[in-house]
């Protein structure tokens, strides 16, 4: 399987559209030869979608329903109080929409953001934080049942939380947005933007470079000259497409540079969150002259537990 990075771009315009109609017009119809089957178990990632607003003070509840009406406009349908001062609704007939607030920070923050230096950028988008709004996306059964086989469903809802959850991080006092599938803490502005701009690679997936530093052997063989060999690998990974019916992909001590690594991982990662699926024995080329990439088996660095496809990446 040859890629050129152009077609990645070309394609995630396409399907984010296809995945945004296919809510728009309410249910979604079992057609197999469209649809692809997730790659993961289903009961990895089945929970409802949340996403939490970060903020400085909560909305009233006025101005959440005018943000969805002004979002969703005919696709809503009642918008009724609940107990914590948000909002429920029902759209497309075929989702929940749920929004919780309440006027606490989070009680363990260290814990709960997970900081990252594109997404979140400045550390202060944190500070300040007095409330939260959860916004969580829950199917009906039908809806729920699509999901858990196929990956066109499901990526048709997270882009719809996305958006959601991307109008609301537009409310006054929203800081940031933290992400439970993503395990990233994005600046409100920041989410918002990439949303708008249809870079779901950059709102529903995180990419992260970790730089190891070794130290190799002084003992260079019978020359007797010793010479204290170090430098730097680096290893990476995404989260975020578990979410999305696919594993997560890992890269294992490179010598690339990580900013390069980094974009790399990204154009990956955009390539299966708009359709396409990767398992041990492809290999791909994501530009003319750039590194051939096999994939094989890997392991998650967060756990066992979260399946991982690894990029074995030429760099010759």
């Amino acid at each position: 399987r040859h890629l050129q990075e152009r077609m990645a771009t070309d394609n995630a315009a396409n399907n984010s559209d296809d995945a945004t109609n296919q809510q728009e017009q309410g249910g979604q119809q079992e057609q197999q030869w469209q649809l692809t089957p997730n790659s993961v178990d289903a009961d990895l990632f089945n929970g409802p979608l949340l996403n939490v607003v970060l903020m400085e003070k909560l909305p009233q509840k006025e101005q959440i329903a005018e943000i969805l009406r002004n979002s969703c406009g005919h696709r809503l349908g009642e918008i009724q109080d609940n107990p914590s001062g948000g909002v429920t609704c029902e759209i497309d007939g075929n989702h929940l929409i749920s929004i919780m607030l309440t006027d606490t920070p989070p009680q363990d923050p260290e814990n709960m953001y997970r900081l990252h230096p594109i997404q979140t950028g400045d550390r202060s988008v944190v500070d300040d934080v007095q409330a939260q709004m959860m916004v969580a996306l829950l199917p009906n059964e039908e809806c729920l049942e699509l999901e858990k086989k196929f990956r066109q469903p499901r990526m048709a809802a997270c882009v719809l939380h996305s958006r959601l959850t991307g109008a609301l991080a537009t409310l006054e006092g929203a800081k940031a947005v933290h992400s439970t599938a993503t395990d990233v803490t994005f600046a409100a502005q920041f989410f918002h933007e990439a949303v708008s701009n249809n870079e779901y690679v950059m709102s529903l997936c995180s990419a992260w470079v970790m730089i190891e530093d070794f130290q190799g052997s002084e003992d260079t063989g019978d020359s007797g000259d010793s010479e204290a060999a170090s430098g730097s690998v680096a290893n990476a990974c995404t989260m975020g497409l578990l979410s999305l019916g696919h594993p997560e992909i890992t890269v294992e001590k490179s010598t690339m540079d990580p900013t390069e690594l980094y974009h790399l991982v990204l154009s990956v990662a955009n390539y299966i969150i708009h359709g396409e699926t990767m398992q041990p024995g492809d290999t791909l080329g994501l530009a003319e002259g750039g590194p051939s990439i096999s994939i094989v088996e890997g392991s998650h660095p967060a756990g066992d537990d979260i399946p991982a496809l690894r990029l074995e990446i030429s760099e010759s």
